[in-house]
């Protein structure tokens, strides 16, 4: 139904921003 589907997207996005905050602290890094 919708509703899982929402909640799909929405940990998606967290994954997709947890990804984006490591490769931002491997950035830093270098």
């Amino acid at each position: 139904n919708g509703f899982q589907k929402l909640e799909k997207i929405k940990d998606a996005n967290r994954q997709s921003r947890q990804l984006e905050e490591l490769t931002g602290k491997m950035r830093e890094c270098k």
